[in-house]
């Protein structure tokens, strides 16, 4: 989702149960809708439990917001939120050229390591066509790798794709990914320089 998407959403707008969440204000100008993994489900259940202790607490404080400021009648300004919250924590993370709409890109990038469709990638970022889905999905150094070394043993079953080696455990994570032989085991340090 685009950063005002997020701080513009209500808790009208979200429905845990079907995973979903309506956006009434879009680039596109239209409703949309996006899909919630598990992880995000989850993320939203603490949020909301939070919201409900806290309304609870203060009943004239209820937000009808997913994240309010300070006046429970007005989301959270997202530039305010990326100014003092955000640039903070990337810079502390020791992290350089990250901004919000790099999440957009890393979404895509790591649907397009995991062998989704563009146009699947396009749908999930809803975009109108697949056109954009090469500007925003970056393949990892890593993950080149392991695709082009899958050409030295075609036919022979080959070494795995570095997705299918987080899939198995063999390395920790879906972006520092091992570096295509046949173990998995070694994690290439330049490359994971660039994939952070």
């Amino acid at each position: 989702m685009r950063r005002s998407e997020q701080f513009t959403l209500r808790w009208a707008d979200v429905d845990l149960g079907h995973g979903l969440l309506t956006l009434r204000q879009t680039k596109a100008g239209g409703v949309q809708h996006v899909a919630l993994n598990d992880e995000a489900k989850h993320l939203l259940e603490r949020i909301h439990a939070v919201a409900e202790a806290q309304a609870i607490a203060a009943p004239g404080r209820r937000s009808p917001w997913l994240f309010p400021s300070e006046n429970p009648n007005a989301p959270v300004d997202a530039c305010n939120f990326y100014r003092r919250q955000y640039l903070k924590a990337v810079k502390k993370a020791g992290l350089e050229g990250v901004t919000w709409h790099s999440l957009r890109h890393t979404f895509a990038s790591r649907l397009a390591m995991s062998g989704v469709t563009e146009y699947d990638i396009a749908s999930c970022l809803r975009h109108s066509g697949t056109s954009l889905v090469r500007r925003y999905a970056h393949l990892s150094p890593t993950h080149l790798r392991a695709v082009v070394e899958r050409v030295s043993t075609y036919g022979k079953g080959g070494p795995p794709l570095a997705h299918d080696l987080v899939q198995s455990g063999q390395i920790s994570s879906g972006t520092v990914m091992g570096t295509g032989n046949t173990t998995g085991q070694e994690v290439v340090k330049d490359a994971e320089l660039i994939e952070k």
